[in-house]
């Protein structure tokens, strides 16, 4: 349970509406983002619009 003054970050989900704290919301974001390659996808999509335009 958060404390007195705890900020709160409201989330709408396919489940409903969720309340995380900060720490909550840093471990939800980092679950969903395991095992994706960001940076790997965006060198790609980049690459190909620069064989695109040329």
């Amino acid at each position: 349970m958060p404390s007195s003054g705890t900020a709160l970050t409201v989330i709408e989900t396919d489940h409903g509406i969720v309340l995380l704290t900060r720490d909550q919301l840093r471990e939800w974001v980092r679950r969903d983002l395991d095992g994706l390659d960001l940076v790997g996808e965006l060198l790609a999509d980049r690459r190909a619009a620069a064989v695109d335009a040329a």
